[in-house]
């Protein structure tokens, strides 16, 4: 789900960035209390104060995101291609939760009356989201279940990568079931990248 990709960027994002929490907990707060004032009616100038709050926190919030996917991208397309190497290059797309060619601010104000309507916001870096594609195709719609399974082990063993190289600390990897949704074949693949990694699994 969108939710447990945003937490998979955010956990990283605590543990690597310390400057991160601050700017996430201002971000969550401004949308809790938007949110409750959306419930009221409110006109555009009662809610312009938590609209700059909002939109200045999620600013930092979504430029922390993109920053750590793009640089957990080379570290997922190379685990991605020895999964799946019967597969063209995987690829890695962010989307921001709101039009990327407006600030946040400037939106927020085009959707105030969709926000209005809904009674809570509907745009924001509280709906971003990260896809991966491969051959052209979109995950959820084209592939199979241990397609899935490999890129999101890809994804997972990429994140561990990315965290060693800036902490020089090894996560401990927890694997329940592993084998399920995967042939003899590609089982073989994960567990020789596993094996030849530092960390305790």
């Amino acid at each position: 789900s969108s939710d447990n990709r945003r937490r998979f960027v955010d956990w990283a994002l605590f543990h690597v960035e310390p400057d991160f929490y601050p700017h996430w907990r201002r971000f969550n707060r401004a949308l809790k209390q938007r949110n409750a004032l959306l419930k009221t009616q409110p006109s555009a100038n009662e809610l312009a104060p938590w609209d700059i709050e909002f939109a200045e926190a999620g600013e930092v919030v979504n430029q922390y995101r993109k920053s750590y996917l793009t640089q957990l991208f080379p570290y997922f397309s190379e685990l991605a291609h020895t999964f799946l190497p019967e597969s063209e290059q995987a690829e890695m797309q962010f989307i921001c939760g709101w039009r990327e060619e407006l600030a946040l601010q400037d939106a927020l104000r085009i959707n105030l009356e969709r926000d209005r309507a809904a009674g809570f916001c509907t745009i924001g870096p509280h709906r971003a989201d990260w896809k991966t594609r491969m051959n052209q195709q979109m995950l959820a719609e084209h592939f199979s279940r241990g397609q899935a399974k490999l890129l999101a082990l890809a994804a997972m063993m990429a994140q561990a990568q990315h965290f060693h190289a800036q902490t020089k600390i090894w996560p401990v990897l927890c694997f329940d079931d592993l084998a399920s949704e995967l042939d003899q074949r590609h089982l073989n693949g994960v567990l020789t990248q596993l094996s030849g990694t530092a960390a305790q699994i």
